[in-house]
C-alpha cells in the first residue's frame, strides 16, 4: 500500500489466519527507497493514509488475559519520525478514511458493526517511540 505521494509503502512478510476463517495477521513493514522498518510482528490491514500521505494508521492484533485477541491501532508519523501504539482495543477493524487527525471505519463490519471515529489527538497512548525515517523533500 504506498503512500498518497508514493515515497513510502507499507509491505507484508507471511500472512496466517488468526484462526480458521478467521483475518490475517503477520510482520508489516514501512518501506522506500533507503529502509525498511518493521512496524509491527502481528499486524493486519489494509493499511490507510492520510491525504497528506505522511501519516498512516494500521490495526495490529494483541493478546488479552480476559477479551482473548483483539486489534489496536498504530499510527506512524512521517514528520515527526514517531510510531504511536493506542490502547483503545477493537474487535476487528475496518478502516476507510483518514483525514488530518480523524479516522473514520467501522469495528465488527461484519458482525454488529459499529462506526468508529477516532481523533488521534485525543485518544489515550499506549506507547510512543522514535523511529528514523529517510528525509524527502
Amino acid at each position: 500500500m504506498k503512500s498518497t505521494l508514493g515515497d513510502y509503502r507499507v509491505e507484508y512478510g507471511t500472512l496466517l489466519e488468526i484462526a480458521m476463517g478467521a483475518p490475517l495477521g503477520g510482520q508489516a513493514y514501512l518501506v522506500s527507497d533507503e529502509k525498511k522498518i518493521l512496524i509491527d510482528k502481528w499486524c493486519s490491514g489494509p493499511p490507510i493514509w492520510d491525504s497528506t500521505g505522511k501519516k498512516v494508521a494500521i490495526p495490529k492484533w494483541t493478546r488479552t488475559f480476559w477479551k482473548g485477541t483483539l486489534q489496536e491501532l498504530i499510527v506512524i508519523d512521517l514528520s515527526a519520525g514517531e510510531k504511536i501504539i493506542f490502547k483503545r482495543k477493537f474487535d476487528v477493524l475496518d478502516l476507510r478514511s483518514f483525514e488530518e487527525n480523524k479516522i473514520y471505519g467501522y469495528d465488527s463490519p461484519r458482525h454488529r458493526p459499529k462506526t468508529i471515529e477516532f481523533d488521534i489527538k485525543e485518544e489515550k497512548i499506549e506507547s510512543k517511540n522514535k523511529i528514523t525515517v529517510a528525509n524527502k523533500s
